[in-house]
């Protein structure tokens, strides 16, 4: 379930009620800075079009998950951590590498703190 706080949702929370993770946002439309996930921080890098092309850990500093974007809006997405990648086709969607939100201009709402919806399984590697 998602909190929204005016246009951009601000945290996800489980069915039980437990946060998933929050999100801070920088000024403009889609500047996602870092989400917090299990007490831990990761910072969204960003392709300068909105879209969140790799999560940065806080702590480590490592690259713990990436993407790549068609012009279409697919994705192929790289869990560094989990070690599995995920190819979007023929409509299927990919799970977000720590099941992190995507904040791809074409799946998120703008606000401070927010992210976007999880969703269902592409082609995995």
């Amino acid at each position: 379930m998602l909190t929204y706080d005016g246009a951009q949702a601000v945290q996800a929370r489980t069915w039980a009620g437990a946060v998933a993770w929050t999100a801070s946002w920088g000024p403009g439309v889609d500047h996602l800075v870092s989400v917090e996930k299990e007490g831990l921080e990761y910072f969204a890098l960003d392709d300068g079009k909105g879209s969140v092309v790799g999560w940065l850990d806080g702590v480590s500093n490592q690259v713990v998950g990436r993407a790549e974007y068609t012009p279409e809006g697919l994705g192929r997405f790289v869990d560094e951590v989990a070690g599995t990648s995920c190819e979007e086709v023929d409509g299927a969607r990919c799970p977000r590498p720590l099941d992190m939100p995507s904040a791809s201009t074409r799946r998120t709402r703008r606000r401070r703190r927010g992210c976007c919806t999880s969703e269902t399984a592409g082609t995995r590697r």
